[in-house]
Protein backbone atom coordinates (compact mmCIF):
# COMPACT_ATOMS: atom_id res chain seq x y z
CA UNK A 1 0.00 0.00 0.00
CA UNK A 2 1.55 3.25 -1.22
CA UNK A 3 0.08 6.52 -0.65
CA UNK A 4 1.70 9.97 -1.94
CA UNK A 5 0.61 13.56 -1.55
CA UNK A 6 -2.62 14.49 -3.99
CA UNK A 7 -4.15 17.84 -4.56
CA UNK A 8 -7.18 18.86 -2.62
CA UNK A 9 -10.21 17.73 -4.32
CA UNK A 10 -12.58 21.06 -5.33
CA UNK A 11 -15.39 21.88 -3.61
CA UNK A 12 -18.47 20.53 -5.01
CA UNK A 13 -21.26 22.21 -2.64
CA UNK A 14 -24.00 20.24 -1.38
CA UNK A 15 -22.93 16.62 -2.40
CA UNK A 16 -24.93 14.40 -0.09
CA UNK A 17 -25.46 10.43 -0.93
CA UNK A 18 -27.01 8.01 0.93
CA UNK A 19 -27.12 4.96 -0.83
CA UNK A 20 -29.91 2.78 -0.09
CA UNK A 21 -29.27 -0.37 -1.34
CA UNK A 22 -30.02 -3.66 0.52
CA UNK A 23 -26.82 -4.96 0.36
CA UNK A 24 -23.04 -3.79 0.35
CA UNK A 25 -21.06 -4.36 -3.78
CA UNK A 26 -19.33 -7.26 -3.67
CA UNK A 27 -16.15 -5.23 -3.70
CA UNK A 28 -17.12 -4.30 0.00
CA UNK A 29 -18.11 -7.47 1.39
CA UNK A 30 -14.75 -9.39 0.16
CA UNK A 31 -12.74 -6.96 1.50
CA UNK A 32 -10.44 -8.29 4.47
CA UNK A 33 -10.18 -5.40 7.35
CA UNK A 34 -7.50 -7.67 9.16
CA UNK A 35 -5.18 -8.05 5.76
CA UNK A 36 -1.43 -8.08 6.50
CA UNK A 37 0.39 -5.67 4.42
CA UNK A 38 3.74 -6.11 3.76
CA UNK A 39 4.59 -2.35 3.08
CA UNK A 40 2.77 0.45 4.09
CA UNK A 41 4.33 3.90 2.56
CA UNK A 42 2.94 6.90 3.00
CA UNK A 43 5.41 10.80 1.56
CA UNK A 44 4.28 13.88 2.32
CA UNK A 45 0.68 12.46 3.41
CA UNK A 46 -1.38 15.41 4.99
CA UNK A 47 -2.47 13.68 8.17
CA UNK A 48 -6.02 13.72 7.66
CA UNK A 49 -5.91 11.91 4.40
CA UNK A 50 -3.99 9.34 5.87
CA UNK A 51 -5.76 8.72 8.71
CA UNK A 52 -9.32 8.15 6.52
CA UNK A 53 -7.67 6.33 4.27
CA UNK A 54 -5.96 3.86 6.58
CA UNK A 55 -9.67 3.91 8.39
CA UNK A 56 -11.57 2.92 5.33
CA UNK A 57 -8.82 0.48 4.94
CA UNK A 58 -9.50 -1.19 8.48
CA UNK A 59 -13.45 -1.28 7.75
CA UNK A 60 -13.51 1.94 10.51
CA UNK A 61 -16.15 4.60 10.94
CA UNK A 62 -14.10 7.50 11.59
CA UNK A 63 -14.13 11.27 11.88
CA UNK A 64 -11.64 13.40 12.09
CA UNK A 65 -12.21 16.43 14.83
CA UNK A 66 -11.56 19.87 13.00
CA UNK A 67 -8.98 20.77 15.31
CA UNK A 68 -6.93 18.37 13.49
CA UNK A 69 -8.63 18.29 10.32
CA UNK A 70 -7.87 22.02 9.72
CA UNK A 71 -4.80 22.43 11.51
CA UNK A 72 -2.18 23.44 9.11
CA UNK A 73 0.35 22.98 11.72
CA UNK A 74 0.08 19.25 12.31
CA UNK A 75 3.03 18.01 9.91
CA UNK A 76 2.32 15.47 6.93
CA UNK A 77 2.82 11.98 7.25
CA UNK A 78 6.31 10.46 5.60
CA UNK A 79 6.28 6.32 6.96
CA UNK A 80 7.02 3.25 5.76
CA UNK A 81 5.60 -0.07 7.84
CA UNK A 82 5.86 -3.32 6.90
CA UNK A 83 3.68 -6.84 7.94
CA UNK A 84 1.05 -4.44 9.45
CA UNK A 85 -2.69 -4.24 9.67
CA UNK A 86 -4.49 -0.31 8.03
CA UNK A 87 -5.66 -0.66 11.99
CA UNK A 88 -2.09 -1.25 13.42
CA UNK A 89 -0.22 1.34 10.83
CA UNK A 90 -3.85 3.92 11.83
CA UNK A 91 -2.66 3.75 15.72
CA UNK A 92 1.02 3.95 14.88
CA UNK A 93 0.25 7.12 13.37
CA UNK A 94 -1.72 8.65 15.82
CA UNK A 95 0.88 7.77 18.54
CA UNK A 96 3.25 9.84 16.10
CA UNK A 97 0.53 12.83 15.70
CA UNK A 98 -0.06 13.04 18.90
CA UNK A 99 -3.66 12.30 18.23
CA UNK A 100 -6.42 9.42 19.78
CA UNK A 101 -9.17 7.59 18.73
CA UNK A 102 -12.24 7.73 20.74
CA UNK A 103 -14.43 5.13 20.05
CA UNK A 104 -18.40 5.74 20.33
CA UNK A 105 -20.31 2.65 20.37
CA UNK A 106 -23.62 4.81 20.65
CA UNK A 107 -23.26 6.03 16.69
CA UNK A 108 -20.16 3.31 15.82
CA UNK A 109 -18.04 6.09 14.46
CA UNK A 110 -14.58 6.89 16.22
CA UNK A 111 -13.30 10.49 16.51
CA UNK A 112 -10.11 11.00 15.46
CA UNK A 113 -8.80 14.25 17.99
CA UNK A 114 -5.88 15.67 19.63
CA UNK A 115 -4.55 13.88 23.06
CA UNK A 116 -5.16 15.22 26.46
CA UNK A 117 -8.54 17.22 25.30
CA UNK A 118 -10.60 14.86 27.70
CA UNK A 119 -13.31 14.11 24.62
CA UNK A 120 -15.54 11.59 25.99
CA UNK A 121 -17.89 8.72 23.84
CA UNK A 122 -21.50 10.02 23.14
CA UNK A 123 -23.79 9.67 25.46
CA UNK A 124 -25.53 6.70 24.28
CA UNK A 125 -28.83 8.55 25.51
CA UNK A 126 -29.43 10.24 22.14
CA UNK A 127 -29.56 7.01 20.57
CA UNK A 128 -31.92 5.07 22.87
CA UNK A 129 -35.13 5.67 20.74
CA UNK A 130 -33.53 5.07 17.44
CA UNK A 131 -35.88 3.01 15.34
CA UNK A 132 -34.38 4.38 12.21
CA UNK A 133 -33.31 1.64 9.72
CA UNK A 134 -29.47 0.72 9.05
CA UNK A 135 -28.16 2.84 5.58
CA UNK A 136 -25.57 0.36 4.27
CA UNK A 137 -23.45 3.40 3.17
CA UNK A 138 -23.62 7.29 3.93
CA UNK A 139 -21.01 9.46 1.83
CA UNK A 140 -20.66 13.52 1.79
CA UNK A 141 -17.80 15.21 -0.34
CA UNK A 142 -17.55 18.63 1.35
CA UNK A 143 -20.57 19.27 2.17
CA UNK A 144 -21.35 22.62 4.36
CA UNK A 145 -21.83 21.09 8.09
CA UNK A 146 -25.30 23.03 8.16
CA UNK A 147 -26.35 21.35 5.14
CA UNK A 148 -24.86 18.02 5.98
CA UNK A 149 -26.99 18.21 9.58
CA UNK A 150 -30.28 19.92 7.53
CA UNK A 151 -30.53 16.64 5.43
CA UNK A 152 -29.45 14.14 8.26
CA UNK A 153 -32.22 15.37 10.34
CA UNK A 154 -35.05 15.63 7.36
CA UNK A 155 -34.04 11.74 7.10
CA UNK A 156 -35.29 11.05 10.77
CA UNK A 157 -38.05 13.67 10.74
CA UNK A 158 -36.32 16.30 12.72
CA UNK A 159 -36.36 19.96 11.67
CA UNK A 160 -33.08 21.80 13.05
CA UNK A 161 -33.07 25.14 14.75
CA UNK A 162 -29.73 26.55 14.93
CA UNK A 163 -28.86 28.74 17.92
CA UNK A 164 -28.20 32.40 16.33
CA UNK A 165 -24.73 32.63 18.20
CA UNK A 166 -23.12 29.43 16.33
CA UNK A 167 -20.79 31.29 13.65
CA UNK A 168 -21.39 30.87 10.24
CA UNK A 169 -18.31 29.94 9.43
CA UNK A 170 -18.31 27.32 11.91
CA UNK A 171 -21.39 25.78 9.99
CA UNK A 172 -19.89 26.35 6.68
CA UNK A 173 -16.64 23.90 7.48
CA UNK A 174 -16.81 21.06 4.76
CA UNK A 175 -17.42 17.17 6.07
CA UNK A 176 -16.11 14.79 3.96
CA UNK A 177 -16.99 11.34 5.21
CA UNK A 178 -17.65 7.95 3.95
CA UNK A 179 -19.45 5.62 6.68
CA UNK A 180 -21.07 2.28 6.64
CA UNK A 181 -23.57 0.16 8.36
CA UNK A 182 -25.32 2.81 10.55
CA UNK A 183 -28.56 5.18 10.87
CA UNK A 184 -29.27 8.61 10.30
CA UNK A 185 -29.55 9.44 13.64
CA UNK A 186 -26.20 8.05 14.75
CA UNK A 187 -24.38 9.82 11.91
CA UNK A 188 -26.19 12.71 12.70
CA UNK A 189 -24.89 12.77 16.54
CA UNK A 190 -21.72 11.65 15.16
CA UNK A 191 -21.73 14.96 13.23
CA UNK A 192 -23.00 17.08 15.62
CA UNK A 193 -20.58 15.52 18.66
CA UNK A 194 -17.28 16.16 16.24
CA UNK A 195 -18.17 19.70 15.82
CA UNK A 196 -19.32 20.22 19.71
CA UNK A 197 -22.40 20.81 18.92
CA UNK A 198 -25.31 19.16 21.02
CA UNK A 199 -29.20 19.19 20.84
CA UNK A 200 -31.33 21.42 22.80
CA UNK A 201 -35.01 21.44 23.52
CA UNK A 202 -36.53 18.63 21.20
CA UNK A 203 -40.14 19.24 20.94
CA UNK A 204 -42.97 16.69 20.45
CA UNK A 205 -43.57 18.04 16.86
CA UNK A 206 -39.96 17.21 15.81
CA UNK A 207 -38.03 20.50 15.88
CA UNK A 208 -34.61 20.34 17.66
CA UNK A 209 -32.40 23.22 18.86
CA UNK A 210 -28.43 22.74 18.05
CA UNK A 211 -26.18 24.81 20.46
CA UNK A 212 -22.44 24.14 21.06
CA UNK A 213 -21.42 22.30 23.99
CA UNK A 214 -20.70 23.76 27.43
CA UNK A 215 -17.32 23.50 28.30
CA UNK A 216 -16.41 21.57 31.27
Amino acid sequence: MKIARTPRAPFVFGLLSLLLAATPCPAQSQTNHDEIFPVIKMDDVPVADAVKHLARQAGMNCIIDPRVQFNPGIPSVSIAFTNLTAKEALDKILKIRRLVRIENPATTVCRIAPENLGIKPVDPQWLKNDTNAVIPVIVMEEVPLRDALVNLARQVNWTINFDGRLPAPALSAPVSIRWNKLTCKQALIALLDNFDLTIIDESSAGVVGVTKKKTP
